[in-house]
């Protein structure tokens, strides 16, 4: 006699998926889920089929990338940084070339932006992900294209907003205050002094001084007073530039928060270290422009 209702077939990328997980992860009384994946991963010069999935015990949760079936050591994880029960935060993922080293890179889309208790959030739906190989196998953040790619938040948005990673985009409704800033140092003279604040910008040092003591200097410049050089040399190196990836030994800009002081919205990020950059954005939309740029750093 036939059930009326047959069991659904096995799927043996889930089974290698949760051996991955508690091959790495081992728990004797938690039983992993999946909740997001598994889908299908291409990895530069790997022979055998890979899969990539979300898996989560408890409030923790990890990106894993492993061979179908699963092969001990050949697995590439990340744990994610969630407030909450996984399953109700992560919406899904996807995979693309989003670093442009022609592999394939993993986006996992949130429910909810990213939330850093007494700062504004950041619009973080999309954590995006490179495999690395050494010194042991990982999935290494993607700060500069995260930081670009704030508001994304699903598969069809990641694969329209890709191309034009790396360049400028001029403030748009809804648009986040970091992902303005993290594009502006790719706009022309003529772009840049349009994103430039009615009162002008502040261009300010906060470095030591001889004694050592930080001090901060400003200086305001209406937008027709910065010149081409200006805006190409001293104001795109004071602007910064956001590491490519979380590295042990970051030497650009890492993720940024933000705080509203009045009319202005105050972003700052920091080199790995005590130094880094603070920004001022006023207006909201297609009206939010420049309004201060501040290198800073600590004496040594």
């Amino acid at each position: 006699m036939v059930p009326d209702h047959a069991a659904p077939a096995a799927d043996p990328r889930r089974d290698a998926l949760l051996a991955a997980f508690n091959a790495v992860a081992p728990a004797a009384n938690e039983t992993a889920a999946i909740v997001a994946g598994p889908i299908a991963y291409a990895e530069a010069g790997a022979t055998e089929a890979r899969v990539a999935a979300v898996l989560a015990r408890g409030d923790s949760a990890m990106l894993i990338v492993t061979p179908v079936p699963f092969v001990a050591g050949q697995q590439a994880v990340a744990s994610l940084s969630l407030t909450g029960n996984p399953a109700d935060l992560v919406a899904g993922l996807a995979t693309r070339d989003i670093n442009g080293d022609h592999r394939d890179d993993v986006a996992v889309f949130l429910r909810r932006e990213y939330e850093l208790d007494g700062y504004l959030p950041v619009q973080r739906f999309a954590l995006l992900y490179t495999l690395q190989t050494a010194p042991e196998r990982s999935m290494t953040p993607l700060i500069r294209a995260e930081q670009q790619l704030l508001g994304v938040r699903d598969e069809a948005a990641l694969t329209a907003a890709v191309a034009g990673l790396n360049a400028y985009e001029p403030p748009a409704e809804g648009m986040s205050p970091v992902r303005f800033i993290a594009r502006l140092r790719y706009a022309t003279p003529a772009q840049f002094r349009a994103a430039v604040a009615p009162a002008g910008l502040r261009l300010c040092t906060d470095l030591p001084d001889r004694t050592g003591v930080r001090r901060k200097r400003c200086t305001t410049y209406p937008a027709a007073r910065l010149a081409d050089a200006m805006i190409t040399g001293r104001i795109r190196h004071d602007l910064g530039e956001f590491a490519v990836e979380l590295v042990d030994d970051v030497r650009e800009l890492t993720n940024p928060s933000c705080q509203r002081a009045n009319q202005e919205v105050h972003c700052g990020a920091n080199v790995g270290g005590p130094a880094g950059t603070d920004w001022s954005v006023v207006g909201e939309g297609a009206a939010m422009r420049i309004a201060e740029i501040s290198p800073w750093a600590e004496s040594s």
